[in-house]
C-alpha cells in the first residue's frame, strides 16, 4: 500500500515529466509564470496524493453532483396513453440535455406531498407533463404512475415496485 509520500512522489514525477516534455523552455524568463507553474507542480500532486480527501486541486468537491453512496431506491415514471400502451415517460421531450433534473424534481414533489394521489401541486406538474406529451406525440396520457424501485445489483432483476403516486386527468 502506497503512502502519502509515495503517492506524492509518483504524481510529482509525472507532473514534472509532463512539464519537461511539453517543450516549454521560456518559463525561466517569466518569473510570474514560473511561480504559477511551480505552484501547480507542487499542489497538483499534493492534492491527488491526499487519501480520503474530497477536495483536490483546484478545490473541486468530487461529490458536488452525487454522493459516494448510491440511493437505495430510484423512481420509475410509467404512463398509459389512449393507445392502451404502458411505458416510461419520455422526459427527453421536456429537456433533451438534462431530463434527470425534471425527474428528480418530480420525485421531490411526490415525497414532499407524502400521499398517493390528489395533491394539487403534483397533479398540476404531471398535467403539464401530460400536455407536453400530447403536443409532442398526439397521444393523450390517461394515467401517470410514480413507482419506487429498490436498487439491486446488475445481475439481479429489479426488486418489487412500490406505487408512490397515481395521476389521472380531471374530467
Amino acid at each position: 500500500m502506497m503512502t502519502i509520500i509515495g503517492n506524492f512522489l509518483i504524481y510529482f514525477l509525472v507532473t514534472v515529466g509532463i512539464v519537461l516534455l511539453s517543450g516549454r523552455r521560456h518559463l525561466a524568463r517569466d518569473k510570474r509564470l514560473a511561480t504559477v507553474v511551480g505552484a501547480l507542480v507542487i499542489l497538483l500532486p499534493a492534492g491527488q496524493a491526499m487519501p480520503r480527501s474530497r477536495a483536490t486541486y483546484p478545490f473541486i468537491r468530487w461529490a458536488m453532483y452525487s454522493s459516494t453512496a448510491p440511493p437505495r431506491t430510484y423512481q420509475e415514471y410509467l404512463i398509459r396513453d389512449d393507445s392502451g400502451r404502458v411505458y416510461h415517460y419520455p422526459f427527453e421531450h421536456i429537456a433533451f440535455s438534462s431530463p434527470r433534473a425534471f425527474m428528480i424534481r418530480l420525485e421531490q414533489l411526490v415525497q414532499a406531498c407524502n400521499c398517493t394521489g390528489s395533491d394539487e401541486l403534483v397533479d398540476d406538474v404531471i398535467a403539464t407533463f401530460a400536455s407536453i406529451h400530447r403536443d409532442r406525440t398526439g397521444r393523450t396520457v390517461t394515467q401517470f404512475q410514480v413507482y419506487e424501485v429498490p436498487v439491486t445489483t446488475g445481475s439481479q432483476p429489479p426488486g418489487p415496485r412500490t406505487l408512490r403516486y397515481t395521476w389521472r386527468p380531471k374530467r
